[in-house]
């Protein structure tokens, strides 16, 4: 059971003088840096912080996840949450539920207001789950969402681009290439990178 308390942010606070630190939750996160987890433990690990964190912040109201910053766990939680997704990322051959990871992303993002380039690229790792679940049209709609609410950003366009190139459609990889390439006005460069897989 999650308490309600009165979050407070106090500066300069050590985070085991907090009255939110969670000892068991450090002591987990000082694993996963130290590097000692099999790809599964470490997965389960985040889970368990970040579920925890979700849940505290449901309970206490708390949109802005600076207010936890050190104060559950040494770190400040987007430093948790883009550790996470490049755990995810970097799985290579091993696997983990996505359903799993798709319901904590969707939490977070309902949970949080985070900052731009974290919602971001949450957003993209849930594009590239459903299309690991080959749920290709769900990934699609999640993108087309994300360039009507960022029409300048190249990035929706580099996730379709990827991921369609990663399930060998070089037809669909293309079309948003060029598309990106038409409609996107900032950092273009990454789309113009992936220029060789069309030539």
């Amino acid at each position: 059971m999650i308490e309600i308390l009165s979050v407070k942010v106090v500066p300069n606070i050590d985070v085991k003088d907090s009255p939110y630190y969670n000892k068991e939750l450090d002591d987990k996160l000082s694993e996963i840096r130290n590097g000692n987890l099999s790809f599964i433990s470490e997965v389960n690990a985040y889970l368990d912080i970040m579920n925890y964190i979700l849940d505290f912040a449901s309970a206490n109201k708390i949109k802005n996840p600076e207010e936890l910053n050190d104060r559950i766990v040494d770190d400040a939680i987007e430093n948790i949450v883009d550790d996470f997704e490049t755990c995810i990322l970097n799985s290579a051959d091993a696997k983990c539920d996505e359903v799993i990871i798709i319901d904590y992303l969707d939490r977070l993002i309902d949970t949080f207001e985070l900052s731009e380039i974290c919602y971001l690229n949450m957003v993209r790792l849930k594009c590239n789950l459903l299309f690991k679940l080959k749920q290709f049209a769900e990934g699609e709609k999640l993108m087309f969402d994300l360039m009507n609410e960022m029409p300048d950003s190249v990035w929706p366009y580099v996730e379709l681009v990827d991921d369609f190139l990663e399930f060998n459609n070089k037809e669909k990889a293309l079309f948003y290439y060029e598309k990106g390439l038409k409609n996107a006005l900032e950092d273009l460069d990454a789309l113009e990178e992936r220029a060789d897989y069309f030539k």
